[in-house]
């Protein structure tokens, strides 16, 4: 069974394995040159992300690696959106996931949407 570690637990050098789930929060890295994940375990996660355009190219976490070649846009597997709609999830708990979250209010709103939908109002 997967179990979720924070990136913060990853910098600080706690150990990871290929059955975990890192959970990569943007309130503890809120300017896009601040980061919580370093480029190794970026290299060896499955990256997912609450939207695919902030998460790219606005927030440190993934837009400092792309722009410097360590990951690319590609290695993004999906995003809410995609999700939603059939998007790929995790295939296997034989890799690390990693979920990098940028706070946006559109987590609100997918929310709010989705809680009308399931009460028909």
């Amino acid at each position: 069974m997967p179990f979720f570690i924070n990136a913060e637990d990853v910098k600080n050098n706690l150990s990871w394995t290929e059955l975990c789930n890192v959970l990569s929060e943007g309130h503890k890295a809120p300017r896009a040159d601040m980061r919580e994940a370093d480029d190794a375990l970026l290299v060896k996660s499955r990256i997912f992300v609450d939207s695919r355009e902030t998460a790219i190219h606005e927030i440190g976490e993934l837009a400092t690696p792309i722009k410097n070649g360590i990951i690319t846009e590609n290695d993004v597997i999906s995003d809410f959106y995609q999700l939603c709609n059939n998007g790929q999830g995790r295939q296997t708990e034989a890799k690390i996931t990693l979920f990098k979250n940028g706070g946006g209010a559109h987590l609100d709103l997918m929310t709010a949407l989705y809680i009308m939908q399931m009460t028909g109002k």
